[in-house]
């Protein structure tokens, strides 16, 4: 319960930290980590709207993560981090946390299909099926971020380019895979020493 409460304090501040950097960008004319900032806030709300839809209470940890890849993302661009920090290890810690949090996620959603449907998976497909999740949600962001590049290059000023190079986009997806594997470990521990129906913690009355 401690635990639990600290997760909601700590996901509130990082919440009103990311409002504070939107609004921070758009007054500087930085539209684009402005807009990214507002659909990243959107994404925030998933967890409630989950809980509220189907009755679930979803691990605290991945509400938490969610403000804190999306806070690590947008403030890196905004504030500068990225080169403040060394751009390129700063980028590859916010994809290790982003694309964990994304593995968290694809787990829980592989767990309810176990749980509440005919599809049935065993611990190692779970574990593959995290992993392929998050490699897939990582080439979709290369693909984003190749668009934006090449938006930018069409006489567009956007001030940032998102993919440097060929490292760049490969390290990322190194990054987004470690990512994952971690999710995925972490996952196959709880799966091991507890029931799927506790790890997610359903109130509903079968």
């Amino acid at each position: 319960m401690v635990k639990h409460k600290l997760s909601m304090y700590l996901a509130h501040l990082f919440q009103f930290l990311v409002i504070f950097t939107i609004a921070y960008s758009f007054y500087f004319g930085d539209y684009v980590y402005g807009l990214a900032g507002i659909f990243g806030l959107i994404i925030t709300f998933i967890p409630a709207l989950l809980t509220r839809a189907y009755k679930l209470t979803l691990p605290w940890e991945l509400n938490f993560l969610i403000i804190l890849a999306l806070f690590l993302e947008i403030a890196g661009g905004v504030f500068g981090w990225y080169d403040r920090f060394d751009q390129f290890y700063y980028d590859k810690i916010t994809h290790l946390v982003s694309f964990g949090t994304i593995a968290v996620f694809g787990m829980i959603s592989v767990i309810i299909l176990d749980v509440y449907t005919e599809i049935k998976l065993n611990r190692p497909m779970i574990f593959f099926l995290i992993i392929i999740f998050t490699l897939a949600m990582g080439v979709i962001w290369e693909f984003f971020e190749f668009g934006i590049d090449f938006y930018c290059e069409r006489g567009v000023a956007c001030g940032v380019i998102q993919q440097k190079n060929n490292l760049d986009t490969m390290t990322d997806l190194f990054a987004d895979f470690f990512g994952g594997i971690i999710a995925a470990i972490v996952g196959d521990f709880y799966l091991k020493h507890a029931p799927r129906e506790k790890f997610i913690q359903t109130y509903l009355n079968d």
